[in-house]
């Protein structure tokens, strides 16, 4: 047997993760001291996570005690009214706001907070609609009797409170978790339901029990409140010994295989042994770690090290796409569309031999491609030795299945092993052909089902491959950092204002994903006017040639798609060319002060203290549009498109009412704002 096939069968397939989905109930009891068998009935019969009662009455203030369940009890405004809560004991929630009937928790669902409300609004009363939009911000579910009759959902009549409700969710946006069925036994009527930002694949049943004048509403949530999952129990000490052992053994082979053959095996190797030296039992956390970390984290300022920030922007997981034909949740669907979109964005720029710089990148990028592989220097132990020790304990696979925090587990003799590798590739000028294949994984920016641009991919490169500035250059980089540039952008603004009606004029340039719009012929044009050595210039023009990505979504995986523009997000590589391809952009802008963050470029012009500020709004405009066309030429050379949504301008002043001067960039506006 050889060692791929060891390896094969050392690797073990991962059972399906089960998850059990949130289900309530929602039940106007009308009096629950006449009905409390009812409410016996019913929840021992479907056993709901969380049961919403309203018309609860005089009971609440004693309710019964029902085992595994804990009660959340709000008085109404009469004796007949008041909602209730009761939630099973397994479930995390606390209470955020009481008023007199309603109640709002907030309940934990896998690392992520969702709202969760009871409401009961008596015949007659007006939709508090104040407190149904407390804290929407986050994803909300408000359940209740509403008492609200409307034809838009299944009412043969319509009443105030419904007609005042539907203009009130058609203005916000909303969206009804209702059944189908009358919940009303003295009518036709819905008026049990829910109300939700996003009803998305939510179940809703009126269930025929109960002797109350309402039936109980089943509702079945689209997510879960709790995963029977899986993971690896690797045991360390084992797999740092099991490799000790065989280091012997893999100096031999690292001989006798060519690096290709080689990285694939050992790649193989940590993935698939990781899976083989697994232990019995999970590894408890004990005591004296716990009273160690307290201990540590009562020392200084040490809190903030650990704490995570709290005021943020609420981002929900990426739970599928929107297009123009509605909502896709299909993994395979998300994957092939996620791909078809990639496939357009990756595609070989076009490019015009009327522009000379297109001409000049065209005949570097032609010269560099005729060119033999050519030897590059040797790779010290002492190198690799560094590179792994700064490489940090990420647990996030590549396409091989290894992560950091694999390479971080392998002995300290393995470092000569892995030196004699990459010392092969160097002596034939070569590169590893897996490598170049990335997983991608996509991240949302806005919303559980946002558009294809709404989305940022990540990069995870094979982790085995894993100084050049301007002075006006922050980011990516140590003590670089963006309050370097926002402090020497502030501070030339406030020499520039300090003077009388001087203003100042601040465009904001944002370039559309510029990692994915590196154009490789124009980044060796670069490297060949930077004066780069030719034997690192011919092994980045290979390591940027057949690259590949694939999509992957929980556990389905899109088809291979090939990149023929852009960088991987996710090498440092990838990074440090990015600096390089830009590098040239300061000297289109030679006579004007830009910054820059990244890669987003930020261009100052100042107003001259001798003319009045009327004046110095016209001299902008000039700049400005002398500016654009800059920016333009320097977008059309590098092919590299400005994002015009995202580039807004500044004015920066001491009058009450200024006049604005008019930007445009290529025939659009661009919008001021007041703040950046």
């Amino acid at each position: 047997m050889s060692d791929f096939d060891i390896c094969k069968q050392w690797k073990k397939e991962r059972p399906t993760i089960e998850y059990q989905a949130l289900n309530l109930l929602l039940f106007n009891i009308q009096c629950l001291s006449t009905h409390i068998a009812d409410l016996d009935f019913i929840v021992s019969t479907y056993i709901p996570q969380i049961c919403i009662l309203a018309g609860v009455g005089s009971k609440i203030k004693n309710p019964p005690n029902i085992p595994l369940y804990n009660w959340i009890c709000q008085e109404g405004t009469n004796a007949f009214g008041g909602v209730a809560i009761i939630i099973h004991n397994s479930l995390k929630t606390k209470t955020i706001v009481q008023a007199p009937n309603f109640i709002l928790i907030e309940l934990t669902v896998l690392s992520e907070s969702i709202l969760i409300s009871a409401t009961y609004i008596p015949t007659g009363s007006s939709v508090p609609f104040n407190l149904l939009e407390t804290h929407v911000s986050k994803n909300f579910y408000i359940f209740g009797d509403y008492n609200a009759k409307h034809s838009q959902w299944w009412c043969n009549t319509n009443n105030s409170s419904g007609n005042d409700l539907k203009s009130w969710l058609d203005e916000k946006g909303y969206q009804l978790i209702a059944s189908i069925k009358p919940t009303s036994k003295r009518s036709d009527a819905v008026i049990d339901f829910g109300i939700t930002n996003d009803a998305t694949r939510w179940r809703s049943e009126a269930i025929i029990e109960g002797t109350s004048d309402h039936y109980p509403v089943y509702f079945e949530a689209p997510f879960s409140v709790s995963e029977k999952g899986y993971f690896k129990k690797t045991n360390w000490n084992i797999y740092h010994f099991f490799l000790q052992n065989i280091c012997e053994y893999l100096n031999v082979v690292v001989y006798n295989l060519d690096a290709e053959d080689f990285f694939y095996l050992f790649a193989l190797l940590l993935s698939s042994l990781s899976d083989r030296v697994y232990a019995d039992e999970r590894w408890l956390y004990q005591q004296k770690q716990t009273e160690n970390q307290l201990a540590w984290i009562a020392q200084g300022n040490n809190i903030w090290k650990l704490v995570h920030p709290i005021f943020h922007l609420y981002s929900p997981a990426l739970s599928g796409l929107t297009t123009n034909e509605g909502i896709i949740k299909d993994p395979q669907m998300i994957v092939d569309t996620l791909a078809g979109h990639y496939e357009k964005d990756f595609k070989t720029p076009t490019h015009d031999y009327g522009i000379l710089a297109h001409v000049e990148a065209i005949e570097a990028y032609t010269n560099i491609s005729y060119l033999p592989n050519i030897l590059l220097e040797q790779i010290s132990i002492e190198e690799v030795h560094s590179a792994v020790k700064r490489t940090q304990n990420k647990k996030s696979t590549d396409c091989d299945g290894i992560s950091s925090f694999h390479l971080k587990q392998i002995p300290e003799e393995f470092i000569k092993i892995i030196t004699i590798g990459f010392n092969k590739m160097a002596e034939t000028g070569t590169y590893l052909k897996r490598s170049k294949h990335a997983k991608v994984i996509c991240i949302s920016k806005k919303g559980m089902y946002p558009t294809v641009n709404k989305l940022r991919p990540i990069s995870l490169i094979s982790n085995i491959e894993k100084g050049i500035y301007i002075g006006e250059q922050s980011g990516f980089t140590p003590e670089r950092r963006l309050q370097t540039r926002i402090l020497t952008l502030v501070e030339d603004l406030r020499l520039t204002v300090a003077a009388c009606n001087r203003p100042a004029l601040v465009i904001f340039v944002d370039f559309m994903s510029t990692f994915d719009r590196i154009w490789h012929p124009m980044l060796i044009r670069n490297l060949i006017r930077l004066d780069c050595p030719l034997p690192i210039i011919r092994w980045i023009f290979l390591w940027l040639q057949e690259r590949t990505m694939s999509i992957h979504y929980g556990n389905t995986v899109s088809r291979p798609i090939k990149l023929y523009v852009g960088t991987p997000q996710g090498s440092v590589l990838a990074a440090t060319l990015f600096l390089l391809h830009i590098h040239y952009l300061q000297q289109y802008f030679t006579s004007m002060a830009t910054h820059l963050f990244a890669d987003d470029l930020a261009i100052t012009i100042v107003g001259s203290i001798e003319m009045k500020f009327s004046h110095n709004i016209n001299g902008f405009e000039a700049q400005a549009t002398r500016a654009m066309d800059i920016l333009s030429q320097y977008s059309y050379d590098y092919i590299l498109p400005v994002n015009i949504d995202k580039t807004n301008a500044l004015l920066v002043h001491s009058v009450v009412v200024p006049q604005y001067p008019v930007i445009t960039y290529r025939s659009t506006k661009i919008k001021f704002v007041k703040k950046f």
